[in-house]
């Protein structure tokens, strides 16, 4: 398969490549590929995620030509930001990024960096005017009840009446485009020391604060401990400095981001199922998360009430 990508992109781009290899396989398949010293970043897109892909696209090339730090998309030799390829009988866009050089940034020492970065991002963004889909709560939470029904969970209801619970809660929250999954792992801070952004695939027009959920969440997704609330709210605190620079959030929202870190669980194991299927996780595992959002949930109050 991989062969077959690498003849398919030196038609596509007239380069002559010297090497693909698979570098990551989730909601596509992410490769590097050489060209003498040159180095590039080739991302598939599942068929199932063709939108996501033409947006994410559209949203990196709006922010690079406001100058924004995220990679350059290199475009074919049509001139096209994006290709599409027929792979094991399924139509995937695919595109190819510059190569940056860096390391993922260290969030301890950098979230203040980080901070600016976001509320520049946030700033931008609040001026984008092409289509981009909206995320409510059938995206964040409906997704993850109705696979639990679809796998015949025994305590599926109570799973719901607490994600219709928090979404009562953040449901007032200011909407505005967000990057939908902002942890450091979509960030390089390369070797100037920028902090460069990417992967706008779960991007959308929903809560820009969930972006500052995820990224001061300090809490271990698998295992509750009190010290997460605390390690959390510190990040929080010291990403708000940087923050508040560029953009501002609302006094009154800010305890929300403790609601927002539960209802990324919801999110993100709907994602993780939707793209690996229920043979991913078991009854138990969905237990221990139940358990762990029981115990969240009484670990932040009092709290603010909109």
């Amino acid at each position: 398969m991989l062969q077959e990508i690498f003849n398919a992109l030196k038609e596509i781009y007239l380069k002559s490549f010297d090497d693909i290899q698979l570098h990551r396989d989730m909601m596509g398949y992410v490769c590097i590929v050489n060209v003498g010293v040159e180095k590039y970043v080739l991302k598939l897109f599942r068929s199932k995620h063709t939108s996501q892909a033409i947006q994410s696209i559209e949203i990196m090339k709006y922010l690079y030509e406001a100058g924004f730090p995220t990679a350059l998309i290199i475009p074919t030799a049509n001139g096209m930001l994006y290709f599409t390829i027929n792979l094991q009988e399924e139509i995937r866009i695919g595109v190819l990024y510059e190569f940056v050089d860096g390391i993922e940034p260290d969030k301890g020492k950098s979230i203040e960096n980080i901070g600016e970065q976001t509320g520049k991002l946030h700033n931008l963004m609040k001026n984008y005017k092409a289509n981009i889909c909206h995320h409510t709560k059938s995206f964040f939470i409906d997704r993850y009840i109705n696979l639990l029904t679809e796998m015949h969970y025994p305590r599926t209801e109570q799973f719901k009446i607490h994600g219709d619970m928090l979404w009562k809660r953040v449901e007032g929250l200011s909407n505005g485009v967000c990057h939908g999954d902002y942890h450091t792992g979509n960030m390089i801070l390369n070797n100037e020391g920028q902090l460069v952004v990417f992967d706008f695939d779960a991007a959308a027009y929903a809560f820009p604060l969930y972006d500052i959920a995820v990224i001061c969440d300090m809490t271990d997704y698998f295992e509750f401990s009190e010290q997460g609330y605390v390690e959390t709210s510190r990040m929080l605190q010291r990403f708000l400095r940087g923050y508040n620079k560029f953009n501002t959030v609302e006094q009154e929202e800010i305890n929300f981001v403790y609601d927002l870190i539960a209802i990324r669980h919801f999110e993100v194991q709907a994602t993780i199922i939707d793209n690996l299927g229920f043979a991913c996780i078991d009854e138990k595992f969905i237990d221990d998360q139940f358990e762990w959002l029981m115990k969240w949930d009484k670990s932040y109050k009092p709290r603010i009430e909109m």
